[in-house]
């Protein structure tokens, strides 16, 4: 006969070791009429970011870069974007 257990230990990591995490997301944006004033026609854009995030038992660090390939578009007429920007942070809990 055989054995059809399981094992139910957890396998999960534990809160002792780090854990990395990375996310890359998109932003995009079609052509738009984004102004009352006149008739022009905003372009379209899709913007890339990512962000990387250590975290161990002591503390959390999270590094952040948007818009990685610098792209430049519009979201209203007349005003630029921001360009490529980096954000580093680093926390702890007590």
């Amino acid at each position: 006969e055989a054995d059809s257990s399981t094992d139910d230990t957890d396998s999960s990591e534990s809160d002792d070791e780090d854990k990395d995490i990375i996310t890359l997301a998109t932003i995009s944006e079609t052509n738009s009429d984004n102004s009352i004033y006149d008739n022009k026609i905003l372009g379209g854009y899709t913007a890339v970011n990512a962000t990387f995030l250590r975290k161990n038992k002591y503390y959390d660090i999270q590094f952040k870069f948007n818009n990685i390939f610098d792209k430049k578009y519009r979201k209203a007429h007349n005003y630029n974007s921001e360009g490529r920007s980096y954000n580093l942070s680093i926390s702890r809990s007590f």
